[in-house]
């Protein structure tokens, strides 16, 4: 996140890992969700040639994105799904503590 978006998150959640080429056996896909994120000014050189910029939407605009197919990657759709039924799980538990 670091080298990418020049973010620090002070908790990251191990979404899982996933085959993103099963017939061969490569390439796997680590997700992550990040929470309590900020913006640092630390540049940290990447050699990777595709440009990355951070885009600020609301969540319900970042569901009808992901429903719409919007993100042109399987990679990226299915770590914003993830996150986003993270979110919804995390909602639910603290409702059902604060119903107890």
């Amino acid at each position: 996140l670091l080298e990418e978006l020049s973010m620090r998150c002070q908790t990251l959640r191990p979404l899982g890992s996933y085959r993103t080429d099963a017939n061969r056996g490569f390439g796997v896909l680590y997700a992550f969700f990040g929470s309590r994120c900020e913006a640092v000014k630390q540049h940290v050189f990447s050699d990777d040639l595709e440009a990355q910029s951070v885009v600020r939407i609301s969540e319900s605009q970042l569901r009808k994105h992901v429903l719409a197919g919007s993100f042109k990657e399987v990679k990226w759709t299915a770590t914003i799904a993830l996150s986003l039924l993270h979110l919804d799980m995390a909602r639910a538990q603290d409702t059902t503590k604060a119903g107890s």
